[in-house]
């Protein structure tokens, strides 16, 4: 079996839940894995199989696979998905915070795919960050970031709520603050644990704010 992996601007077809006739590099990539781990052949932008010889149009197999990842609603925009991050880009920023980032984070930052940024079906937007991108948003952040020792940005909602962590404890809750939070006294507890976070991610039932 020969998986062909074809130039990203040529892998083109249109999906109502992606409007963009290119996919992304990340999306064409998780697509190609998936055909492939089930028996697939892909070459010249159509799909075929023993059981199936007749080709088919590569976007409709990533229609199937959409409808398959129910934790994001795309009629608004297709969701971003990052790559595994590396050992080394951990190690850095964690030399630089002088802490540990939680188990639970590291583990689903360095998924083969894992949300970067979209429309959750619980219909929240989220916006995670890679460690490079936190440590920027952090250093960005100037003051506040001294008003809140320890503190470590896992994401935010595109606006101006912030989730973030305590590095100080062992087993930090997942916290929300505002981009002018003025200290650990102003952020509101959100989750007991970043496993419970990420779980909540994962099946897109996140809420920043319950209603009722």
């Amino acid at each position: 079996m020969i998986l062909t992996q074809r130039p990203l601007e040529r892998v083109l077809f249109r999906t109502p839940a992606h409007p963009s006739p290119i996919l992304e590099a990340t999306q064409e990539r998780y697509l190609l894995e998936h055909l492939f781990t089930r028996g697939f052949d892909v070459d010249h932008g159509t799909v075929r199989s023993d059981a199936d010889p007749a080709p088919r149009a590569l976007g409709i197999f990533w229609s199937v696979i959409a409808q398959e990842c129910p934790m994001v609603n795309e009629s608004i925009e297709p969701a971003r998905w990052g790559e595994p991050v590396s050992d080394r880009a951990i190690a850095t920023t964690e030399g630089h915070l002088h802490a540990q980032l939680p188990p639970a984070w590291r583990a689903y930052l360095q998924s083969q795919r894992w949300l970067r940024r979209g429309w959750l079906e619980s219909g929240d937007y989220i916006h995670l960050y890679d460690p490079e991108e936190s440590l920027e948003i952090m250093d960005a952040w100037g003051d506040s970031t001294a008003l809140h020792p320890g503190i470590y940005f896992l994401g935010g909602d595109g606006s101006r709520s912030i989730y973030c962590v305590d590095l100080r404890d062992a087993e930090p809750a997942v916290q929300l603050t505002d981009i002018v939070g003025g200290g650990w006294m102003d952020a509101e507890p959100l989750l007991d644990s970043v496993e419970q976070f990420v779980a909540a991610i994962s099946d897109g039932t996140f809420r920043a704010f319950q209603e009722g």
